[in-house]
């Protein structure tokens, strides 16, 4: 079709209330907000690493054993013996052991746990009054939906009214 053809549009001018509580739709927006969702990857992710600070905890330790097999050979002997055994068993360790930066870190990491409940906790609620003020605002609209349909038939009716009279 050619730009300048001209387009008419026309909409229906009824119009069908929204049949929902207020509760209905805050449970709708909390089960459907993508917002909600990630706020509980950042609990988990927090949880996952305080569980990684909980285990650096532990002291590294490590457990070195070894045995030794030895003799004596001596130079006129036909057979060599290895009559002397050795074992040795060692606890090493290259960490800190009061673990002070660990600990520090462990805290931090339970601190980022209630901060990313707070997070939600505020999320949830910042939805919530999103919610109701967009109910109240539909209801309003809906208010003067009402009073303007009031409006058309009052007007309606006066025309009506006009032409009797005009014809007589």
């Amino acid at each position: 079709t050619p730009l300048d053809t001209t387009l008419r549009v026309a909409a229906p001018m009824d119009f069908k209330p929204i049949d929902i509580t207020l509760e209905e739709a805050m449970q709708a927006a909390l089960q459907n907000r993508i917002e909600l969702k990630q706020a509980a990857d950042e609990i988990e992710e927090a949880n996952r690493m305080s569980r990684v600070s909980e285990n650096n905890l532990k002291p590294q330790l490590d457990l070195i054993a070894s045995y030794r097999q030895s003799g004596i050979d001596e130079p006129f002997d036909d057979a060599f013996q290895l009559d002397e055994e050795r074992w040795f068993v060692n606890l090493s360790s290259s960490t800190d052991w009061s673990r002070t930066a660990e600990k520090a870190a462990y805290q931090q990491s339970r601190l980022a746990i209630r901060m990313a409940r707070l997070n939600h906790w505020a999320k949830i609620d910042s939805i919530k009054q999103e919610v109701r003020q967009n109910f109240d605002a539909l209801q309003k609209t809906e208010e003067r939906i009402h009073i303007r349909d009031t409006q058309i038939d009052q007007a309606a009716g006066k025309l009506a009214l006009a032409n009797v009279q005009f014809s007589h």
